[in-house]
């Protein structure tokens, strides 16, 4: 994170988790199934994706200090959830064929692009530090999709 803190996801456990300057765990968090994906929302804040590929599809809000993490809130969302990216108070979100753009209380603003041609052709996502171009991992087919002036 900007602020210093080291905080990584891991599946595995179904948590995410503090790390301090010596790589020792301070803290973790438990989430309802296997963390996705990760993104800043603010220098103390992450939206962690959470998909356990059926009926649970949500983003989950934490706010991280010196010690510990803090669950703020989850959204849920009528999608797979896998790829998350923030840029100016606009989270981009992948569905495995979609890429949709909502606010941070999680209101829909629009579907950017979609590529129904496999299950992941949508997954990760990446916006640049302007915002003028964001970048999406096709799995299916081993390609980098590259939008420019999407970013609203």
């Amino acid at each position: 994170m900007s602020n210093g803190k080291l905080v990584i996801s891991d599946g595995f456990n179904m948590c995410v988790k503090l790390i301090d300057q010596a790589n020792n765990v301070i803290m973790h968090v438990k989430l309802p199934s296997d963390p996705l994906s990760m993104c800043n929302i603010s220098l103390d804040e992450v939206a962690v994706t959470v998909s356990d590929y059926k009926s649970l599809n949500e983003i989950h809000f934490l706010r991280v200090d010196a010690r510990k993490i803090i669950t703020i809130k989850h959204i849920q969302l009528n999608h797979l959830c896998y790829g998350i990216a923030h840029h100016k108070g606009c989270m981009f979100v992948t569905s495995g064929t979609s890429l949709l753009q909502y606010t941070t209380d999680g209101r829909l603003v629009k579907k950017l692009y979609e590529d129904k041609s496999s299950n992941f052709s949508v997954v990760g996502v990446a916006v640049s530090s302007d915002g003028k171009m964001i970048y999406v991992t096709d799995f299916t087919h081993g390609m980098l999709v590259t939008h420019s002036s999407i970013v609203t």
